[in-house]
Order: C-alpha cells, then sequence, then structure tokens
C-alpha cells in the first residue's frame, strides 16, 4: 500500500535540519525510479510518520562520480524556490550515499506520459507545467547556475499540482557573470549544439535550448532524434535545422506555441531568449493553477507505485527485489531506467565500459558498444588500439577479458601491464583493469570517436 502525504504534511514542510542522518529513522517502502548509480525510493520517516523520497546512490566502483553527487548536494542545500525540489538531508551508509527530499508523489513528467499521456500533453497543461519549470531556471539562472539536464525526466509534479525541477548532478556553478562552460553534460536529445561543439563553450543558455527540447517532448511524447542512437543525435543536432512543430490548426498546436519553440531553439544562443523573457511570451497566457494540473493530469492515474506494478517486465532492484517494468520501457531510451538481464543476450548490442588507466597514470572510463552479430573481441580490442584508448601490450587481455564478458556478462576484473615503478594495486586499478556493462550511456561505436574528436 503506498503512504501518502497528509493535508498537513502537504503544506507545512519541516525545515530542512528537521530530518536526521539516522538510516534507523527512515523505512523504505518502494521503488520509484532508477539511473545508472542511484535508486529512488519513496520512504517513511518514523519520526514524523510521513513520506519522503529517498535517492541512494551506491559509491562503490564510481569514484570518479563523488564529486557529481557532492556537487548535487551543495546546489540542493543552497536553493529554496517553490519550483525546485525541497532537500531534507544527506548520509553515508558503508559505500552508500541516502539523499532524503521532498516526495512529489505523482512522479516525473516522464512517467505521467509514458503511462497516460503517450501522444503528448495537451496544450494548456502544458503551458501550466512549463512555466513552472522557467520559474525554477530564471531562479537558478539569477544564482549563477546552469542545471544542464532540463527534460520531461527531470520535472516532477505533486498530487497537488505542485511542478519541480529536480536533478542536480550536472548542474554548474557560475561563480562569475560571463563565464562559460566546456564540460561536456547532458542527454544528448536535449543538448544544445554549443554543448556538443565544446569550442567556444557555453552559459545558461544551453538550458534554454534544452527548454525548448522538453517542450516538443511534451507535445509529441518523445524528444527529436529520440529514435537515433546518440552519436547520430549530436551529429543531427551539429548539422541539421532546429526542431520545430508544424501548427495543426485548431486540432494541433496553437502558433503562440510553435513560436515560443523557435525562440528557444535558434542555434545562436546569444538570440535565444532568458527564462525571464520567456515568461513574458504570449503562449504563458495559457497556463492555469495547480489545481488544473491535478484535473487534467494526476486525477487519471494510479499512486506512484502501483504504476510499474502494472506493466510487464521484471528488473532487479535493491537487494533483488524483483521490479516491474513496462515493455516499451525496455526498449533503448535516454531515460535512465536500466534493465538487468537474467542471461547473456545473444543478439543487438552490448554497451560496455572499461576503467583502465593511462600511461600518465589518470585513471579514465572507455564506453564503447559491442555488436553481438557483427563484432569480435579481437576487432574490437584492436580499434580501441588503434585510437589509442588501449596500451597495445595490452591487447591481448583486452581482447580475451572481452570474450569471456560476452559470455559472462557481470563486471570483471583483470590484469593489465603496470609501470615498473608501481606497485599493483587491484582495488586501486593498478595493473588492473576492470570491465562492465555501461549503464551511464548507451552508444554506439561512432560516439567513441565523436566524444575523443570534440575533447
Amino acid at each position: 500500500m503506498l503512504l501518502k502525504a497528509s493535508g498537513k504534511d502537504k503544506q507545512n514542510y519541516p525545515s530542512i535540519g528537521s530530518y536526521s542522518n539516522n538510516i534507523d529513522d527512515y523505512e523504505l517502502v518502494g521503488e520509484i525510479g532508477r539511473g545508472a548509480t542511484a535508486i529512488v525510493y519513496i520512504a517513511r520517516y518514523k519520526p514524523f510518520n510521513s513520506t519522503v523520497a529517498v535517492k541512494i546512490v551506491n559509491l562503490e566502483g564510481y569514484e570518479n562520480n563523488i564529486k557529481e553527487v557532492q556537487n548535487e548536494i551543495a546546489v540542493m542545500i543552497r536553493c529554496s524556490h517553490p519550483n525546485v525540489v525541497q532537500y531534507y538531508s544527506s548520509f553515508l551508509d558503508d559505500m552508500e550515499l541516502w539523499l532524503v527530499m521532498r516526495l512529489l508523489d505523482g512522479g516525473s513528467v516522464l512517467d505521467i506520459m509514458n503511462f497516460s499521456e503517450r501522444n503528448g500533453i495537451e496544450e494548456v497543461a502544458m503551458a501550466t507545467i512549463l512555466k513552472e519549470v522557467l520559474k525554477a531556471l530564471s531562479y537558478f539562472h539569477a544564482n549563477g547556475h546552469i542545471h544542464r539536464d532540463v527534460k520531461a525526466g527531470n520535472i516532477l509534479i505533486d498530487t497537488d499540482g505542485t511542478v519541480q525541477l529536480a536533478d542536480f548532478g550536472v548542474s554548474s556553478c557560475l561563480s562569475l557573470p560571463n563565464e562559460t562552460r566546456k564540460t561536456f553534460a547532458g542527454t544528448p536529445c536535449w543538448m544544445a549544439p554549443e554543448v556538443i561543439e565544446q569550442t567556444t563553450g557555453y552559459n545558461h543558455k544551453a538550458d534554454i535550448w534544452s527548454f525548448g527540447i522538453t517542450a516538443i517532448e511534451l507535445a509529441t511524447g518523445r524528444a527529436p532524434y529520440s529514435h537515433l542512437p546518440a552519436a547520430k543525435v549530436m551529429i543531427a543536432v551539429l548539422n541539421n535545422p532546429s526542431p520545430t512543430l508544424e501548427v495543426k490548426g485548431s486540432s494541433g498546436y496553437s502558433k503562440s506555441f510553435k513560436k515560443m519553440i523557435d525562440e528557444c531553439l535558434r542555434k545562436d544562443p546569444t538570440k535565444r531568449p532568458t527564462a525571464d523573457e520567456l515568461l513574458k511570451h504570449d503562449f504563458f497566457k495559457k497556463a492555469k493553477g495547480p489545481d488544473y494540473i491535478v484535473q487534467s493530469l494526476i486525477s487519471k492515474l494510479p499512486p506512484l507505485s502501483e504504476r510499474r506494478k502494472s506493466k510487464g517486465l521484471s528488473a532487479i532492484g535493491r537487494n533483488g527485489v524483483s521490479k516491474t517494468i513496462s515493455e516499451e520501457e525496455a526498449g533503448w531510451d535516454y531515460d535512465t531506467s536500466t534493465l538487468v538481464a537474467s542471461a547473456p543476450p545473444r543478439s543487438g548490442t552490448l554497451n560496455l565500459k572499461l576503467r583502465t588507466r593511462s600511461k600518465s597514470g589518470v585513471l579514465n572510463d572507455i564506453r564503447f558498444p559491442f555488436k553481438l552479430e557483427s563484432d569480435t573481441p579481437k576487432a574490437v580490442a584492436a580499434e580501441l588500439v588503434e585510437h589509442g584508448l588501449v596500451a597495445e601490450e595490452d591487447e591481448a587481455a583486452v581482447c580475451s577479458s572481452l570474450q569471456f564478458f560476452i559470455k559472462h556478462p557481470h563486471p570483471m576484473v583483470f590484469e593489465v601491464k603496470k609501470s615498473n615503478e608501481a606497485v599493483a594495486d587491484k582495488k586501486a586499478l593498478i595493473g588492473f583493469a576492470a570491465l562492465s556493462i555501461d549503464h551511464c550511456s548507451l552508444v554506439e561505436k561512432d560516439l567513441l570517436l565523436i566524444l575523443f574528436a570534440l575533447s
């Protein structure tokens, strides 16, 4: 049974310091989302007998992500806005980081669309949701932040119609008003051209592009190019005209909606409006209050935890508990949902991650696909060597490890050559390398080349 926050809880959320860092005070009730390194649960906070969201991040084997997690916490602590998810507490349990946040038990907009609005959300509801997201972006940008991953999956809605922007794992704090970033971050379909190019850098206008793509996602049910592999998405974003919507008359999208999107998706970021300017756009005159969100979207839905039980495929959750995921979610998507295979696949593509040290001793993650119908371990190992990603003396070790991994796709550590003065350390991957399924980015082989060309 899904625990629901009482009316009192909904109106008077405790302050940040009110929640403890004692793991025994939290009872996990059910899983409501999962990503590459984290699972999100509904939890009961025993001292208040109230419900919260708990994001549990597995830090083991993800040393490179710790700064990202610290960044998320730092940003969340500093944020206080009605349209930004409220952070309550955080603490470590062994190698797991627990982030305690307000529970928005309407779910993400992506979850809502997947369940009941697969062909897109009607325009007034879109205007209402997007206006609230713009308020959050205006707040972020005014305080020198870039979110860098605006999309339907990161827009959360509560059962009272509250709309909040979440997931600051790739957000960036800019200390100077005119400072830019060159970090390659975000999700390919929503990335602005300047983020992909990594030449002149980018600023808060990258969020405006992502906002425009999100508007198309809400209108049609999918982001532009979401049917393509990530490498081809980035090529399309750079080379094709900006995505747009066709105006379909009285039964389709309004001219003001199309115009708003077109303004957001100008390839020259200096010509895109700011969040504050967009809030004054004619399209947002359609926006209504939270009651409209409840009436048009939330009232149609079963409780959040029940939505996953009504679907067809199983995946492995925390402590081996079986979870159900829809057949459509099993297909490849840019969302962070991850299925765990119960047996090695015989066709398709395995997206792999090789964690190894460079000749200078820097620990790198090399992500690449392995097409089961056409690739061979020998050819892939040779290609990694050819592009300077693997040392020539390690080619045989990578090849044999790939041969074993394809038959038994479970994380493995194997020996590689180390520098003469180094002391072998399996845990630190000195003289060793690790091979695993890559849950962070599901890409095709040419993406590997694109990423290195852009760096």
